[in-house]
């Protein structure tokens, strides 16, 4: 699913204007919408779950990447871990989220 803010835009169907893009579980073609629109690469899931700290914190050219094991806690669930990831650059904010 891509979220993109704010959801009011210029022009609501340009992706490039957005500040900041959050995928849960994307699909290829939202990962793809996304690298054409910034440039950017999109963290893949095993990367989001890699435990060593040197894979942790990153940066690639202008943007820097972030990975980190979120807790998850839904009513009456035992908590979870959620692969979570972040990429920043000048003009926008990824976070990539993903169910387990």
């Amino acid at each position: 699913m891509l979220g993109a803010y704010p959801a009011k835009r210029p022009d609501n169907t340009s992706l490039n204007t957005a500040t900041w893009v959050d995928l849960f579980d994307p699909t290829e073609a939202e990962r793809s919408a996304f690298e054409e629109a910034f440039g950017l690469r999109v963290p893949t899931k095993e990367q989001l779950v890699e435990i060593e700290s040197t894979s942790r914190l990153r940066t690639d050219g202008d943007a820097l990447y972030m990975t980190a094991p979120l807790l998850f806690a839904a009513d009456n669930e035992p908590w979870v871990f959620a692969p979570t990831g972040f990429v920043l650059a000048k003009n926008v904010l990824l976070t990539v989220r993903s169910s387990k």
